[in-house]
């Protein structure tokens, strides 16, 4: 998964295949709908801002049909993120997630941080925007 959304060749052709079309997603900002079009609105915003966008999964749990990760994301500023302008600067935040899978795909994901990914990225990112400016800019 890590390495599909990592490798800007193929990504946009078969990452979002690892979930399924029911997708649930909690912990995401406002304004981001908590299905996999609100996903894929998010992650194209992330692949065109940070075209060297990559995730490392660390301390992988699994139990049953459960999947628990800590990820960091790195990148950078490169296109337009939320209004702004690109930085060229560098980015890294960390976050939690929690899959449920149903068959084989991600069925449910538990964020942790999603929203506090964007406000950090902005902060790394040293822009000092309003928040509730970005918050409708999703």
């Amino acid at each position: 998964m890590a390495d599909t959304f990592n490798n800007p060749q193929n990504r946009e052709s078969s990452y979002f295949d690892f979930y399924d079309n029911s997708l649930i997603i909690q912990g995401f900002p406002p304004n981001v709908p908590g299905n996999k079009e609100g996903f894929k609105q998010l992650i194209y915003l992330l692949w065109k801002a940070f075209h060297d966008i990559r995730i490392m999964f660390d301390d992988i749990i699994i139990e049953g049909n459960k999947v628990a990760c800590r990820y960091n994301l790195t990148g950078t500023h490169k296109g337009e993120f939320m209004d702004l302008e690109p930085t060229d600067k560098q980015f890294s935040v960390n976050g939690m997630t929690v899959f449920s899978f149903r068959d084989t795909k991600m069925h449910r994901t538990l964020e942790s941080g999603r929203y506090d990914f964007i406000e950090g990225t902005v902060e790394n990112l040293a822009l000092n925007p309003n928040l509730p400016k970005l918050k409708n800019c999703l």
